[in-house]
C-alpha cells in the first residue's frame, strides 16, 4: 500500500511546506524507509538534471514555433472548405431518411394490398416434400384454418 505522505514530498524538497508540515514529514522519514527512499531517488533525479546542464534553442526558433501555432489556430476556426463539409453531410443524411421513409413506406403499402394469411407467408419457400415435417405442420395448419 502507499504511503499518503508521498505526495507531499516534492513540496517538501522544493521548501514548499509550512515548518508544521516539515517537521511531521521529517519524523515520518525517521520511520518509514519507504518514503525516505523515494526522497533519495527524487533528490538523484534533482541533481542528474542539474548536471545535464541547459540548451540554448537554435535561432529563430520560438519564432517559428509561434508561427506554427497561429497556422493551426487558423486552420481549425473554420472556412468554407468546413462549412462546405457540414452541408455535403447534413445533404447525405437528409436523402438517407427521405431515401429510408420512401422505401419504407412502399413496404408498407404493399404488405397492406397483399391478402393476409399463412399462404402469403408461405409463398416464398419451394414446395415441401409430401412425407416429410414441413408437409405434416402445412396440413395440421391449414386444417386448423378450416374450423
Amino acid at each position: 500500500m502507499a504511503c499518503p505522505r508521498v505526495r507531499y514530498l516534492s513540496q517538501y524538497l522544493d521548501g514548499a511546506v509550512s515548518d508544521k508540515r516539515r517537521k511531521s514529514i521529517d519524523a515520518h522519514l525517521a520511520s518509514c524507509p519507504k518514503c525516505a527512499g523515494i526522497l533519495e531517488d527524487m533528490k538523484r533525479l534533482g541533481g542528474m538534471l542539474k548536471e545535464s546542464g541547459r540548451f540554448s534553442a537554435p535561432y529563430g526558433f520560438d519564432r517559428r514555433v509561434m508561427a506554427r501555432v497561429e497556422s493551426l489556430g487558423r486552420r481549425r476556426r473554420g472556412g468554407f472548405v468546413p462549412a462546405f463539409i457540414w452541408a455535403v453531410e447534413f445533404a447525405v443524411v437528409l436523402l438517407v431518411l427521405v431515401i429510408g421513409s420512401a422505401a419504407g413506406l412502399i413496404a408498407v403499402s404493399a404488405v397492406r394490398q397483399e391478402p393476409r394469411g399463412l399462404s402469403w407467408v408461405l409463398d416464398v419457400f419451394d414446395p415441401v416434400p409430401p412425407d416429410s415435417i414441413g408437409a405434416i405442420y402445412l396440413s395440421a395448419a391449414e386444417g386448423s384454418h378450416e374450423k
